[in-house]
């Protein structure tokens, strides 16, 4: 009995270990807390995305390092934590650190239980994405501040896909081709095209696509749903490549015009770099 209960203790001492090691090195703060909020356990990483020493943590409340109306959002999470039983994950809320600095952070949550099985506190993981979240808002303003332009435009935008079916244009658009957004979308490039310049402007397309060429410029009648010409259209094509693969997209500007120059209507290549 005696080599077994050594082992079993070399064991547990082994597992133990491990753990601690794992607390020490990973960038996520690890956090337990008493039904009360309390910090009763933490990793050092907890203790740097506060900003607080692990002396100061000690004992300290969740609601320390948080507003008032983040911390009415940790209390109800954790209330349905505690009233169900079911983890949380994914919660964000933001923290303000020692310095006085506010940071977003991503938490999971679970609920500890005593050995008697009665809820005894929680247990966690929170990870900082303040840096994430500010790349997200930044993106959302860009969005929102291109929608505006592009909304408000006298010009033409459009946008294709890779097969040269549309997948988004402007309110100009839609007024000078006659077309409600709901018939536009999906429909093919070559609805624009008056039928015998249709190859001349597809050649220019497919060049500009194979080539990876950013910007390409031609001019073409434009033809409306009702199948009249509404002038000339003159149209810089632009690709976008995303980093993720190689998906490209056309942001076209349309400047419709009553009278037609008497040069050829493409010209290729035109390109800036």
């Amino acid at each position: 009995m005696k080599p077994q209960k050594e082992a079993a203790s070399e064991a547990l001492r082994t597992s133990e270990e491990q753990y601690q090691s794992i607390l020490r090195n990973i960038e996520d703060g690890y956090y337990e807390i008493n039904l009360r909020g309390d910090f009763i356990f933490f990793n050092d990483a907890m203790c740097r995305i506060l900003g607080y020493s692990r002396k100061e943590m000690t004992r300290m409340n969740y609601r320390r390092f948080t507003d008032k109306e983040n911390a009415e959002k940790i209390f109800q999470t954790f209330n349905n934590v505690y009233q169900t039983g079911n983890p949380s994950k994914g919660f964000d809320w933001k923290i303000i650190r020692k310095n006085g600095t506010e940071r977003f952070v991503e938490a999971s949550l679970s609920l500890q239980k005593d050995s008697s099985c009665k809820p005894a506190g929680f247990l966690g993981i929170i990870r900082d994405v303040t840096e994430r979240r500010q790349a997200e808002d930044a993106l959302r303003q860009s969005e929102e501040r291109y929608r505006t332009f592009v909304e408000n435009a006298s010009d033409v935008v459009f946008r294709t896909d890779v097969n040269g079916y549309f997948t988004f244009a402007n309110p100009a658009m839609l007024r000078i081709t006659g077309y409600s957004e709901k018939e536009f979308i999906g429909k093919h490039y070559r609805v624009l095209v008056r039928q015998d310049k249709y190859g001349e402007v597809m050649k220019l397309l497919v060049g500009q696509y194979k080539s990876r060429i950013p910007n390409t410029y031609q001019e073409f009648p434009i033809v409306q749903k009702d199948g009249q010409e509404n002038g000339l259209a003159k149209i810089r094509s632009c690709f976008l490549k995303r980093a993720s693969r190689v998906a490209f997209r056309q942001w076209p500007v349309i400047s419709p015009r009553t009278s037609w120059p008497k040069k050829k209507f493409n010209t290729w290549p035109h390109t800036t770099h």
